[in-house]
């Protein structure tokens, strides 16, 4: 095993200001404000830029203006009117690593200039209560809204909100918390005014790798790349990821890597070594990359992830993520395998936990649905890290759904000591692994 909890340390040691990043314009234009007595537009736009100003306080590669920068280089979010009482927001991209950042620019609708992010004021206006029940209230449902949609451009989906929950003392998965919550993960109209919400663990992971200072060291490419070359256990390319990876806005161990599936019925597996009670989070980032360098296909694939234990049994299947309440009315993240008749995880480990796949049918990748084409690896129904029951070597394979399908993909993977070996870390008096996130609640 490697030194890793020294390591570990070290690397939060290390940590250095962030690199330059991007301009994100809220444009209020279009806005047409309610009338709360002695506030203006400036007061509304103010308020909204804070709350989104502050949702966003942790990651400083991100700035936001009111005031169009010009240029092709940044993202902008439109405040504009809705058709219908209660349409808040729409994203019409999941794009991660905003890597479509001018596309975000063009209305999808007629591509002219305009914006892919809309929040839609009027829509929290004809809702009535309680968003115009005081300008605070409302300000603080159209901020979060703003910050939810951004969100989706920088590539975060809506089951990122299940997982460990950040704010102190709430008792397991609090979806309401959470930025990227909806109302099918749970989060209700009072939720949207009454909380400053936060990022959840699994968003935090994500915008954290994100900054360009992380980015940088943590994105690698396929070093086995040519057809097949990693195709079996045996030939298991190394992930890499160890204490050198540690994020330290999270001080959890975060790697990409940057990878083809380049020939019918190819498989790329991977291995990495753990201890008992180690836990792991890994994403397949595919519908949405756009990544042709004249080498790789510019392709995307429908993917298929497995995690293996180290006696070689499958201990974990995903084919399409997504999410949905179990019969029980518990949310979960969903599963839909189009080849193997519904199993799960839970079925695969013989556990007696609740069902839980999502609803097929749906003919591409659609972004708000409990369908996409990406898989993703984590516990169930809780939406928690996944918790390696033994030490040794564990491999992860990525496929196609399709054996004929070829193209690009992201593994994005997050890995964390158990946590005795955290505790024994802070009793030695190492340090403390993890900036805590900040705790806004009005």
């Amino acid at each position: 095993m490697r030194p890793r909890a020294i390591l570990m340390v070290l690397a939060v040691l290390a940590w250095g200001p962030a690199a330059s990043g991007e301009t994100v314009w809220l444009d209020f234009s279009g806005a047409t404000w309610p009338t709360f007595t002695g506030k203006v537009a400036g007061d509304f736009e103010d308020a909204i830029l804070g709350v989104v100003q502050s949702d966003y306080a942790d990651y400083p590669y991100l700035s936001f203006t009111k005031s169009g920068p010009g240029g092709a280089d940044y993202t902008q979010i439109e405040f504009a009117e809705s058709a219908g009482a209660g349409v808040l927001g729409d994203a019409h991209l999941v794009d991660w690593d905003n890597k479509l950042q001018y596309q975000n620019n063009v209305n999808y609708t007629n591509n002219d200039r305009g914006a892919a992010l809309d929040v839609y004021v009027s829509g929290f206006t004809e809702y009535g209560w309680p968003f115009t029940d005081s300008f605070s209230r409302f300000t603080t449902a159209v901020g979060g809204t703003t910050s939810h949609e951004l969100g989706h451009a920088l590539g975060l989906r809506h089951f990122d909100t299940f997982g460990p929950s950040p704010v102190p003392g709430s008792p397991g998965p609090m979806a309401n918390h959470h930025i990227m919550a909806t109302g099918p993960t749970g989060l209700g109209l009072t939720d949207r005014t009454d909380y400053d919400r936060v990022f959840s663990e699994h968003s935090a992971d994500k915008l954290a790798y994100l900054d360009p200072a992380n980015k940088a060291t943590r994105k690698r490419a396929e070093m086995l790349f040519p057809p097949y070359a990693h195709n079996t256990m045996a030939t298991a390319e190394d992930l890499t990821i160890g204490p050198g990876d540690v994020v330290p806005q999270t001080g959890r161990m975060v790697m990409v890597k940057d990878a083809t599936i380049f020939g019918a019925g190819e498989s790329d597996f991977y291995y990495f070594d753990a201890n008992a009670g180690d836990q792991i989070y890994a994403n397949i980032f595919s519908a949405r990359l756009t990544m042709d360098d004249g080498i790789r296909p510019g392709a995307s694939i429908d993917s298929v992830l497995r995690l293996y234990d180290p006696s070689g049994a499958v201990v974990y299947f995903n084919d399409d993520t997504g999410y949905n309440p179990t019969d029980e009315g518990d949310p979960g993240i969903g599963d839909s395998l189009d080849l193997a008749g519904g199993l799960t995880k839970d079925e695969l480990l013989g556990t007696n936990e609740a069902t839980w796949f999502s609803a097929d049918g749906s003919a591409g990748d659609s972004p708000f649905t409990t369908y996409t084409t990406d898989s993703i690896l984590l516990d169930s129904p809780s939406g928690d890290f996944f918790t390696l029951g033994v030490a040794g070597r564990w491999y992860i394979e990525v496929t196609a759904a399709d054996v004929s399908d070829i193209g690009n993909y992201e593994l994005f993977v997050v890995m964390t000591p158990e946590p005795m070996t955290v505790s024994l870390m802070l009793a030695g008096g190492l340090g403390l692994l993890r900036r805590p996130q900040r705790f806004r609640r009005r």
